[in-house]
């Protein structure tokens, strides 16, 4: 296992009985401020960790101009894609990641959110609340394909607000999430060789109405899923006896129970 210590940069690897038994430390990158940020992978001897800049000059009262400017320069909410080797050296840690979203939002778009990827034996997959797609790319984080996500029970339809509309009412970016449809996770099952991709539709009230569609390994859709909201959180986790998915339990509040997804 394998986990992130926020704010330290720092890395903690356990072994299956839950003792520690390896560090790593990155804290010196703070001084050129870089946060180590979720999500983490740890392959065949590789770390895979998303990374963000931040701007400790930024302006308190910004204006639109400081926020393009902060976009050009990658640092204000960048969404930055790094590997452990790319620590040996300060000159370039974002590995040609810079261009993502150029593919689907335009340059004054309010592109917050955090970093999503899955990573097969074979590419990466990347996705955002804002594209109705999963970006593929190569070991050399070179693009590949882009494949759209076709769900027959929800139209994906999330676009990310403006600079300037979230400056003159900051309220704007989270009614904008709560009334779209988006993909919201999306994952690998080494287990099963797929992959899970969670759907969640436009609030209603205080409940997530979400679903869950099943991949092939090139992407190609094998099942989906609608789940009833009011029995069911918006939460997947995977392991070797299948994917499971967590219940509402308003009788045992400080306990989680998960049930299986069989979609075969």
């Amino acid at each position: 296992m394998v986990f992130l210590s926020k704010y330290s940069n720092r890395v903690y690897f356990l072994n299956r009985k839950g003792e520690l038994y390896k560090k790593l430390d990155f804290s010196k990158y703070s001084l050129n401020y870089i946060e180590l940020c979720s999500p983490i992978i740890y392959d065949r001897n590789q770390l895979y960790i998303g990374i963000s800049r931040y701007n400790i000059d930024f302006p308190e009262k910004a204006k639109i101009s400081d926020y393009l400017e902060e976009y050009k320069n990658k640092n204000y909410f960048p969404l930055i894609f790094v590997e452990k080797s790319c620590f040996d050296s300060t000159s370039d840690v974002n590995l040609k990641m810079n261009a993502f979203y150029k593919r689907f939002v335009q340059d004054d778009a309010m592109t917050f959110e955090n970093l999503k990827f899955a990573k097969s034996s074979k590419f990466f997959c990347f996705s955002s609340v804002f594209s109705d797609s999963v970006y593929v790319f190569d070991k050399e984080f070179q693009l590949v394909k882009s494949a759209r996500i076709n769900s027959d029970i929800s139209k994906i339809n999330s676009k990310p607000i403006s600079i300037l509309t979230y400056l003159k009412n900051r309220d704007k970016l989270s009614e904008n999430i709560r009334g779209s449809s988006f993909i919201s996770d999306f994952k690998y099952d080494s287990f099963r060789n797929t992959f899970v991709c969670l759907i969640r539709d436009k609030m209603d009230g205080d409940l997530i109405p979400f679903s869950i569609m099943i991949l092939d390994e090139n992407l190609e859709k094998i099942a989906e899923k609608k789940f009833d909201s009011h029995s069911y959180y918006d939460v997947f986790y995977i392991s070797k006896d299948g994917l499971f998915i967590e219940k509402k339990n308003p009788i045992k509040r400080f306990s989680r129970t998960f049930s299986k997804f069989i979609y075969e």
